[in-house]
């Protein structure tokens, strides 16, 4: 850690040093951060790293789970990874239709944490390769909108209450990112130590609290985008899709 911050303070010297006109700006940004970061901005920053950190316990040792823990050959993981890519893909473009209509962003983020939870719990209860690629693919490919839902989350409080929105959107993706790195060696850690089944009630677990931080920061809250009108893609639009 100090040497961490030792680095911090060497690079903020540099900056000043080669970019003095850059200072003034960066500086104002921090000030105004600090001053109008409340205890409801704190709760998003919390729910992003909760979402995250649940996330990144489950994907990373899915392949792991599907060849050690159920005992299927490697090449059935293709067939859950493809599963659960597609419909990622297909209910992030439902979504992203949905907000653009004006649908409440925090419905949206509910529907996903509670798909985590049903994907999570049932395969901790019920451990079947069969069960994974359908229930459980289906309902953790429908998980898997919930970063991107709460990143829109983010941008409209942040637009809402006067929020840098750049500034705060940076904070977002930090939080994400400290998640990303905590949850993985966290999973492996309990796989090691007491298996497959307490990692997945681990990760459900760690759903509740998300879902707990949604109750008490999302709940009653209608953030909604401006309603607007999708142009329909021509031919050559579709074909570099």
């Amino acid at each position: 850690m100090r040497q961490v911050r030792a680095m911090c303070r060497h690079t903020h010297r540099l900056c000043i040093r080669n970019f003095p006109e850059a200072v003034p700006f960066v500086e104002d940004q921090t000030v105004r951060m600090k001053i109008r970061l409340n205890s409801q901005s704190v709760l998003i920053l919390v729910l992003v790293f909760v979402g995250s950190l649940s996330a990144s316990s489950l994907v990373p040792m899915m392949g792991l789970f599907i060849v050690e823990g159920l005992e299927q050959q490697p090449w059935k993981i293709s067939i859950y990874s493809a599963v659960v890519t597609v419909l990622t893909l297909a209910v992030n473009r439902i979504f992203g239709e949905w907000l653009d209509r004006g649908t409440n962003v925090s419905r949206l983020l509910l529907i996903s944490i509670l798909c985590f939870l049903t994907g999570t719990f049932s395969l901790s209860l019920f451990p079947s390769y069969m069960l994974l690629v359908t229930c459980g693919a289906l309902f953790l490919g429908l998980s898997n909108t919930a970063l991107s839902t709460t990143f829109t989350f983010g941008r409209l409080h942040s637009e809402r209450t006067g929020l840098d929105v750049v500034v705060y959107n940076s904070w977002l993706r930090i939080h994400s990112s400290l998640g990303w790195m905590v949850g993985p060696a966290l999973s492996f850690t309990v796989i090691g130590i007491w298996g497959f089944s307490t990692t997945l009630l681990m990760s459900a677990g760690i759903g509740c609290i998300w879902l707990l931080i949604w109750y008490l920061r999302c709940s009653g809250i209608t953030y909604r985008r401006r309603s607007r009108k999708r142009s329909r893609p021509d031919l050559q639009a579709r074909i570099a899709c």
